[in-house]
C-alpha cells in the first residue's frame, strides 16, 4: 500500500517550519491536482514529490541557491536517475 503523507505530517517529522514546507511544495510542485489553496483538500505527498520538496527546500534554504537554480538542478538531476534507471517514477 503506497503511504502518502500531509503538509503536517512532513514538516513535524523533518523539523520545517510549516509554513516554510508549504512555501516550498509551491515553488517545487506543478498545481494540486485536487485544488487549489482554498479547496478545502489538503495536499497528499508521496515519498517522491515529498523528496523533492525536502531537497529544493534544502538547496534554497542552506546552499542558497536561488528558487530558478534549485528548480534547474532537480530539473537536471531527474533526468540524469532517469538515464541512469535509478528512478522509475518519472
Amino acid at each position: 500500500m503506497i503511504k502518502f503523507y500531509t503538509n503536517r505530517e512532513l514538516s513535524q517529522k523533518l523539523k520545517i517550519n510549516l509554513a516554510r514546507w508549504k512555501r516550498w511544495s509551491r515553488e517545487f510542485l506543478p498545481p494540486d491536482p485536487l485544488g487549489g489553496i482554498q479547496s478545502g483538500y489538503a495536499r497528499q505527498y508521496s515519498m517522491d514529490t515529498a523528496f523533492t520538496v525536502y531537497l529544493g527546500g534544502y538547496l534554497v534554504g542552506e546552499l542558497k541557491y536561488t528558487i530558478a537554480e534549485a528548480k534547474k538542478i532537480l530539473e537536471e538531476l531527474k533526468s540524469w536517475l532517469k538515464e541512469k534507471d535509478f528512478y522509475i517514477n518519472i
